[in-house]
């Protein structure tokens, strides 16, 4: 497979989709356990993101890969500041769809993938 479609919602107004509201966002990581939230803002940063997930077995859980050059896609805190992600945190679901979201690699948790 070599594109893994966005899960439902990344079209639309769900958590770090394209239409999720900035607002929200920040809402989101002013609650425990106060994790900034990465915005995907177009289908092109969705579809790169596709590509590096179909890299990956659905056993690999997450793993974080270099965004691509040309992105809109931006991170938010709970202060409301942004900052410009610089990785992608996606992985597998294993039926067709990816599960994922843009980081910036210096307030980004180690992930924490269940084994």
């Amino acid at each position: 497979m070599d594109c893994l479609k966005p899960e439902r919602g990344y079209l639309r107004g769900k958590a770090h989709g394209i239409n999720w509201q900035k607002s929200d966002a920040i809402k989101r990581a002013s609650k425990p356990p106060y994790r900034p939230q990465g915005k995907w803002r177009n289908k092109k940063d969705l579809e790169y993101a596709g590509k590096q997930a179909a890299t990956l077995s659905p056993e690999d859980g997450f793993k974080d890969f270099p965004i691509n050059p040309d992105h809109k896609s931006i991170v938010y805190y709970k202060d409301g500041s942004e900052s410009i992600p610089d990785m992608i945190r996606v992985r597998n679901n294993g039926n067709g769809t990816f599960h994922g979201f843009p980081i910036d690699s210096k307030t980004a948790e180690p992930i924490r993938n269940k084994e």
